[in-house]
């Protein structure tokens, strides 16, 4: 998937990319949003923001950092939720989102005998 998407473009917004972008981006996922969600924000389509990531680097580092926030935003949610911070919360709603926000699996241990 090296290749760029197209964009496509509707009449209330052009696809300039602005490096103002960069900063939003991060205070938008800080907030535990995700970075398809930043396009709606923006107002520009999902493979808009992908092709950003591919032609300046600046908002590729940007995204990259901001992977970081949005994951520790959803870790503390789990953390405050652990310790009773936060009634009625649907934990397995929160696996289900940390599983598909970034990956997590649930260990499965394979024993192999020769």
């Amino acid at each position: 998937m090296d290749e760029l998407l197209p964009e496509t473009k509707t009449a209330r917004t052009s696809y300039k990319y602005d490096p103002k972008y960069c900063e939003q981006l991060i205070a938008h996922m800080k907030e535990g949003l995700s970075f398809e969600a930043f396009a709606g924000a923006i107002g520009v389509s999902y493979p808009t923001l992908f092709n950003w990531t591919k032609k300046h680097d600046e908002f590729k580092e940007a995204y990259e950092l901001a992977k970081g926030h949005c994951r520790l935003y959803w870790e503390k949610v789990g953390t405050k939720a652990v310790n009773g911070g936060i009634a009625f919360f649907n934990n397995p709603l929160w696996i289900f989102n940390m599983k598909n926000r970034f990956g997590w699996r649930d260990k499965q241990e394979i024993e192999h005998s020769g």
